[in-house]
């Protein structure tokens, strides 16, 4: 541990600022990878049920555990137990792929980071004082608690190893005569077998032969260098702006283009896990609410519980009469509106959601509904 310390002092790796924040983030990722998971071996699990007519046990119990998982139940067991069943429903079922190996690294990591411990019924089970309440303190003990190195060495350590088996990757890319040629890239977006937008990319093929081919060369070299430059390039802040981006930027493309099982998914889980932690110096929006109010203090109890990102700040009314004063805000316009500001602009109502929503990932699906009030004009009418 004092090496990967001190590897990590002397890189550009990102740093955990926030251990609870953190800590909530991997909860929400922990859910979100449960469905993921459960949709993948529910598929197969089908599936086997097409040819055999009947659910084997080590996918009924692999599914249960999955559930147990994604609820957060006694979740260092689970996940030490789902790493168990799933290699064994995956060797049964000769379904094994690489997507498997990274899902084993981000149960390691959730593992170590003890990821039950936000957004689970472990949560709130630890509320309670009786004996179940004991027993999954005791659970959680064997981890022990963290720290912000201690939560970032974790994350250095999951990397390493996700380099590690990208640099073994490459060590088969490169004894294919396609990956050295570099026609890898343009031969797979247009193979109807890998790609969902094949048709598509044979058009641009036969319209555009030189740009298509310039684009697989350039996304060749990008990988190649991604795979075998990783572990060294967070040595330097460019580098590790590059490793982190184009990662996210191959993963994204691999989800929505290419057919690779339910590895884009899981590596996606992994990377944010590592290499987004919650920034604590990010512009917050600032809201005024009128705390006398008990629809204005729910809705903000609302906001409250999900501002896993530390986005946003909340200024009751009542006590801040001077701030909203200085920022040209009369008390009936807070009382009236909800009101807030983000990088010194004044938002209000419908506009100021808006603002809460796009700061906030948890709510980015809401934006497009948000948007379509502002199109049709019905959304700040309706507030």
């Amino acid at each position: 541990m004092k090496l990967i310390k001190n590897l990590i002092e002397k890189s550009h790796f990102p740093k955990v600022e926030s251990v609870e924040h953190e800590l909530k983030k991997v909860g929400l990722l922990r859910i979100g990878l449960g469905i993921i998971l459960f949709v993948r071996f529910f598929e197969i699990a089908n599936s086997l049920y097409f040819f055999t007519g009947e659910y084997s046990l080590v996918s009924l119990i692999t599914l249960f555990l999955i559930v147990l998982f994604t609820f957060g139940v006694t979740v260092p067991i689970t996940t030490v137990c789902l790493i168990f069943f799933i290699r064994f429903f995956d060797t049964v079922s000769s379904t094994n792929t690489l997507g498997t190996t990274i899902l084993f690294e981000t149960l390691l990591g959730m593992l170590l980071i003890n990821a039950g411990q936000y957004y689970s019924i472990d949560n709130l089970i630890t509320k309670n004082k009786n004996f179940f309440t004991r027993i999954v303190k005791s659970i959680y003990r064997v981890i022990g608690t963290h720290s912000k190195e201690s939560l970032t060495r974790v994350y250095y350590l999951l990397f390493l190893i996700y380099g590690l088996i990208s640099l073994g990757a490459l060590g088969l890319h490169i004894q294919d005569e396609y990956w050295t040629q570099a026609l890898t890239v343009k031969s797979l977006l247009s193979n109807s077998y890998l790609s969902t937008l094949y048709l598509e990319f044979r058009w641009f093929e036969k319209t555009f032969p030189s740009a298509i081919s310039l684009f697989s060369y350039v996304g060749i070299v990008g990988q190649s260098l991604f795979q075998f430059s990783m572990l060294f390039l967070v040595f330097n802040k460019w580098g590790s702006f590059f490793v982190k981006w184009w990662g996210l930027k191959f993963f994204v493309i691999s989800l929505l283009v290419i057919n690779l099982s339910y590895l884009p998914h899981v590596e996606i889980i992994l990377w944010f896990m590592i290499f987004f932690p919650i920034k604590l110096s990010v512009n917050k929006v600032s809201i005024i609410y009128d705390d006398h109010c008990n629809l204005c203090k729910q809705a903000m109890l609302f906001f409250k519980k999900y501002n896993f990102n530390n986005r946003y700040l909340f200024i009751p009314l009542s006590k801040n009469r001077e701030l909203y004063e200085s920022n040209n805000l009369t008390e009936k316009e807070v009382k009236t509106y909800m009101v807030g500001w983000y990088k010194e602009k004044i938002y209000k109502g419908y506009d100021l959601y808006y603002m809460l929503l796009k700061a906030n990932p948890l709510f980015w699906i809401l934006i497009p509904l948000f948007l379509l009030g502002y199109l049709t004009r019905l959304g700040p009418i309706i507030y």
